[in-house]
């Protein structure tokens, strides 16, 4: 009985953590984005168009995540887009990036595990560069739009969820654990607990 409750929590646990995470958005990134008909090839490249992006002034104006360079496929996988956004750890699939949910999509359809240069189970977004079969995904020639004003960035209104994929995370789950550990021990030890609590009243 104790254990079946104490599964039921874990479980119950770890789908609300998921939940919580997955609802993390960076609307800051928004006004920065510029659709572009290439991305760069390596990291010197990389490097250069980060530095004419100048994501660091969007810093000025959050503290919580550090905003960096990336040049990515959209959601939809029909362009090429550069925008400023706090890095994620993407799981064999390849960097996207959704304007709807403000941050970069990380997609079990764009797969990129069996590519001629396959990507790692596990890599940062910043190194999407790597990937170059990635950029070759696109379903359509990318339409040139810009989004933003050359290089101008209005003072963002920053409204995110507080987990991170590394410092947030861990957070949570710590607090989690704490909850879960708590109620582990009023299961197992219910019946001292109460007896105590009825033997000062009598």
């Amino acid at each position: 009985m104790v254990i079946k409750a104490i599964l039921s929590v874990i479980m119950t646990s770890t789908f609300t953590l998921n939940m919580f995470c997955e609802g993390i958005s960076f609307p800051a990134s928004l006004p920065a984005i510029t659709y572009v008909t290439s991305c760069p090839v390596n990291k010197g490249s990389w490097d250069r168009a980060a530095k004419l992006k100048k994501c660091d002034m969007l810093n000025n104006y959050t503290s919580s995540y550090k905003y960096e360079y990336h040049c990515v496929l959209n959601k939809e996988v029909t362009k090429l887009l550069e925008a400023c956004v706090p890095v994620w750890f993407l799981t064999g699939n390849c960097a996207r990036y959704s304007i709807r949910d403000a941050k970069i999509w990380n997609s079990p359809d764009t797969e990129c595990l069996t590519f001629s240069k396959p990507c790692p189970i596990r890599y940062n977004s910043t190194e999407a560069y790597k990937y170059q079969d990635c950029y070759k995904l696109l379903t359509d020639a990318p339409d040139i739009e810009e989004i933003r004003n050359g290089s101008f960035f209005v003072k963002p209104m920053v409204s995110h969820l507080k987990c991170s994929s590394e410092g947030g995370y861990i957070a949570l789950i710590i607090i989690f654990a704490c909850l879960i550990a708590g109620l582990i021990f009023m299961l197992v030890f219910k019946e001292k607990i109460l007896k105590r609590f009825f033997k000062r009243d009598e």
